[in-house]
């Protein structure tokens, strides 16, 4: 079991790398783009508030599909032991 423990732990960690790498990304994109533009640019603003939460949907999809294979293989782990 102390392996398992060390995986699972990685991953946590894994995962919060991931969800940090997001939200910089986020902030760079909104921050980089959003800083030129004027206030009459709504629009634009909106569309890029939309660009940033779709990637994040998408990295939230992502990350879901990695904690189901996680616990295939902890099953399978478990199974084995």
């Amino acid at each position: 079991m102390g392996g398992l423990e060390i995986g699972e732990e990685y991953m946590k960690k894994l995962l919060v790398v991931i969800l940090v790498v997001g939200v910089i990304t986020s902030m760079m994109v909104a921050g980089g783009k959003l800083s030129s533009v004027s206030a009459a640019d709504d629009a634009s603003i909106l569309n890029k508030l939309e660009e940033v939460v779709s990637g994040q949907k998408a990295i939230l999809k992502d990350l879901e599909s990695i904690k189901s294979e996680l616990v295939i293989i902890k099953v399978r782990i478990t199974q084995q032991q």
